[in-house]
């Protein structure tokens, strides 16, 4: 009986410290356990915030990304419309390069029309002056071909309407056989380069006779 009460008590001895070394290790694991979780939750709370910062560097991103995308399709505009403006431009001064110098061309043809008008009766002229008219006549219709040959026209303008864009009246009649603001007579031709009118031509305009009330 005293041998199992000794045994007890050394088993006792024994036991009470490695329930101690037990305890202990396993508060020191608890700790360890608690600190992991305390680190995963900052690392969570660090990564939760990299993720809203990450988050909001995109979204300004996307923000500049469209209205550079905006800027650029207004740019691609802008260019397409100086593109358009720049042929339209090359096309007019293309058109109408010479016009200066057809006006002056214009001058000499009035010129040759005139001269050729003093010698309407052919037959009582002798067989010299025929000839100088011809070539006169002939020059005068190669200069029209060129210029028609460049875009240049005349106005057919007797028996029309008068328009004021395209003629000036210096004078007027007034005939009830004609129609009111019919051109009459072509004083002076008119002509167009294309579709510009360069030289307005001065004619006679019919008018109709005020009513007497």
């Amino acid at each position: 009986m005293q041998s199992n009460t000794v045994l007890y008590s050394l088993v006792d001895q024994v036991k009470t410290p490695m329930e101690e070394e037990i305890k202990q290790e396993n508060e020191n694991i608890q700790e360890e356990q608690e600190i992991t979780k305390e680190e995963l939750l900052e690392k969570y709370s660090n990564l939760e915030k990299e993720y809203e910062a990450q988050k909001e560097r995109c979204s300004k991103l996307e923000s500049l990304l469209r209205v550079s995308n905006e800027k650029l399709v207004s740019l691609q505009k802008e260019l397409e419309q100086l593109k358009e403006h720049y042929r339209k431009e090359r096309e007019h001064l293309k058109k109408y390069a010479h016009e200066s110098m057809v006006k002056d061309m214009l001058d000499v043809i009035d010129n040759f029309e005139r001269a050729m008008a003093q010698f309407s009766n052919m037959e009582s002229l002798d067989q010299n002056t025929k000839n100088i008219l011809l070539g006169i006549d002939m020059i005068y219709k190669d200069l029209k071909n060129i210029l028609k040959k460049h875009g240049v026209e005349e106005l057919e303008l007797k028996g029309q309407i008068f328009d004021p864009t395209i003629a000036e009246a210096v004078d007027t009649i007034q005939d009830d056989n004609l129609g009111p603001d019919e051109i009459v007579e072509v004083i002076t031709k008119g002509y167009k380069l294309h579709d510009k009118v360069i030289r307005a031509a001065r004619v006679v305009v019919n008018v109709a006779r005020e009513e007497i009330t």
